[in-house]
């Protein structure tokens, strides 16, 4: 069955363009069928004429790499929205300046009706500490996570229980550099799962997330991606 999408034209389409300007909402800058991707930004919206175009941050090895997969300069940008729905169009990239590129206003952006979040598997040492309604505080292992949630290892059966809100919350992942930590003020337990060792596995919903928070958490994550990509060699 296909997805249902909503179709964002006319006024609204360029509404929308101005807001993730505004804004300065990262997206996702691929070439159709192909694992490449790169992260952006949306810079301006330029009326010349009776036309509109848009204008995009400079991406390192972009030109060559699109120019070698892509004969008609066609790619695909895609947008998370702090509510997890993702938007979505095709473009084509008409001229290159140092900082920036020139791409063709879309037709119509395409935004689905259902959630979509990628979802990562952990790092070695990749944490999360909480709080019980109860008052007590609990530390798990994650064994992966995304923009809408994540999930960890319960170390007792049944110390935590389907519905149950937990706060406070803070994800701790390991880097080179140090640990990043996002916040998270509150999260509803939504799966227990059994595990092949004999711990349980909690899925855990967020249903509180500031949007700055979020967007550092979509940063991560688009970069882990691409890390992945490269350590397999699809890019």
């Amino acid at each position: 069955m296909n997805e249902a999408l909503e179709i964002i034209k006319g006024k609204n389409l360029l509404d929308k363009l101005q807001e993730w300007i505004h804004t300065r909402r990262f997206c996702r800058v691929g070439i159709p069928n192909t694992d490449y991707g790169w992260l952006s930004l949306l810079v301006g919206l330029q009326r010349v004429e009776h036309s509109y175009y848009l204008w995009m941050d400079q991406i390192k090895g972009f030109e060559k790499a699109l120019s070698s997969y892509s004969s008609n300069q066609e790619i695909l940008i895609e947008f998370v929205e702090k509510d997890g729905v993702t938007c979505q169009f095709k473009t084509r990239v008409i001229e290159y300046l140092p900082k920036t590129f020139r791409i063709e206003l879309p037709e119509a952006i395409y935004r689905r009706q259902r959630r979509r979040f990628f979802r990562i598997k952990a790092r070695v040492g990749t944490e999360i500490t909480f709080h019980f309604k109860r008052g007590e505080e609990g530390r798990s292992m994650v064994r992966d996570y995304g923009l809408g949630g994540l999930a960890f290892f319960i170390d007792q059966p049944h110390e935590i229980q389907i519905g149950e809100e937990l706060s406070k919350m803070d994800l701790m992942i390991p880097e080179e550099e140090g640990t990043l930590h996002f916040p998270i003020p509150k999260g509803m337990v939504k799966r227990i799962e059994k595990h092949s060792t004999k711990k349980e596995v909690c899925a855990l919903e967020f249903i509180e997330i500031s949007e700055a928070v979020q967007e550092q958490l979509m940063l991560h994550i688009f970069k882990e991606q691409r890390a992945i990509l490269r350590k397999t060699g699809r890019i």
